[in-house]
């Protein structure tokens, strides 16, 4: 690219910016050897902070913090879907993620599916596979998304839509991870539904935000755009959290409640 987007300080800056960019590379915005490919992790972070998605505490002992869905007390927080919303940001990190996923691979890795999780994943992943399908060796790649269930009071992911066949290879997707627990929840879901063979895996798993602080999942090397750690604090396993001993107000449901959302922001 011609301009590094951290030196972009809005956000309808960095949709002007790609428009142009498209239209002077003659829609390599669409291509299978997009430019796009080399987004470096400092924009990634940039671009979601623009969007309002990117949170990290001030440093005041009195400014609340988050807790996590795993009850994990956090000094940092990504919501990612207030980015993907923007159609251009879900395309642009889905060009930049298939094509490092891509580069990765020393063959053409034969991938049938490409899979994300219920909700956010699932119009993430699609954009990933059809940036696939631009490279005449994935046309026929499908995709789909498991779905959120409750299984004897446990929440699950079910695979029930479609059938995965014989050594079609899998390849998962999330948007997302700070713990294992969703892609765990894909994976039992999709072989529960195929009981009488095993799913063959890519040996990839990809997301735009790596939170895990881990480099492999059940041996798949995990590939994303942006690899970030928090400080977290397990409090739920008399873990003693130190934005909590400060004063700091512990805020649940950070991202699914604007409100929420504001006030830990500071607003």
């Amino acid at each position: 690219m011609s301009q590094n987007l951290t030196e972009i300080r809005s956000l309808q800056g960095i949709f002007e910016f790609l428009h142009w960019e498209n239209q002077r590379t003659n829609n390599r915005f669409s291509s299978p050897y997009s430019e796009f490919s080399s987004l470096q992790q400092k924009e990634v972070e940039h671009v979601i902070a623009l969007a309002g998605g990117f949170w990290r505490h001030n440093g005041d002992p009195k400014a609340p913090h988050a807790v996590l869905r795993s009850g994990k007390h956090s000094d940092g927080f990504v919501a990612l879907p207030e980015a993907l919303k923007y159609v251009t940001i879900n395309n642009l990190f889905a060009v930049a993620l298939a094509q490092k996923i891509k580069h990765y691979m020393y063959t053409y890795q034969r991938i049938g599916w490409v899979v994300g999780s219920d909700h956010a994943a699932g119009t993430f992943s699609y954009a990933v596979a059809d940036e696939f399908r631009k490279d005449g060796i994935w046309k026929s790649i499908k995709q789909d998304f498991t779905e959120k269930a409750v299984v004897n009071g446990e929440e699950t992911q079910k695979w029930s839509r479609h059938i995965i066949e014989k050594e079609e290879f899998v390849l998962q997707l999330e948007e997302l991870c700070s713990t294992f627990l969703t892609l765990q929840r894909v994976k039992d879901g999709i072989d529960r539904a195929f009981p009488d063979y095993a799913i063959w895996y890519v040996s990839i798993v990809g997301m735009a935000v790596n939170r895990t602080g881990k480099e492999h999942f059940h041996g798949r090397k995990i590939m994303s755009l942006l690899d970030i750690k928090f400080n977290e604090w397990d409090v739920k396993n008399s873990e003693k959290c130190q934005l909590c001993e400060g004063g700091s107000e512990p805020l649940e449901n950070v991202k699914k409640s604007a409100a929420t959302w504001a006030k830990l922001n500071c607003r």
